[in-house]
């Protein structure tokens, strides 16, 4: 988990809920815009099987990582020293096996 200060006063914890709630909006904004892309908007989150909720998670955080990237690249004043750093959670080939193995499942369990 991450590592969330101790905080000096109430005013500090909200700021910092704020800042959580606006990083939440954005990151299922994002998310959103990916399952109606791959998946289709009639589907909800709570219909896709956790394995496939997962690795669409680890694709959008790849994508929004390179377009953060391309982002500081058109606009280097963006662009900080820590900024360089990335490590995915999982290579894209290992998210799409990931995937294809939960979408058998799921059709060998309706056709079971």
């Amino acid at each position: 988990m991450a590592n969330i200060p101790t905080f000096k006063n109430e005013e500090d914890g909200e700021l910092y809920l704020s800042i959580y709630k606006d990083k939440l909006q954005e990151h299922f904004t994002l998310l959103s815009l990916a399952k109606d892309k791959l998946i289709g908007d009639k589907f909800t989150f709570a219909a896709i099987p956790g394995d496939v909720l997962e690795v669409l998670n680890d694709m959008v955080r790849n994508l929004a990582y390179e377009a953060s990237e391309e982002f500081k690249i058109k606009h280097p004043e963006y662009k900080q020293d820590e900024d360089d750093i990335f490590i995915p959670y999982r290579s894209f080939q290992e998210n799409v096996l990931v995937a294809l193995k939960a979408a058998l499942k799921e059709i060998n369990s309706e056709e079971g």
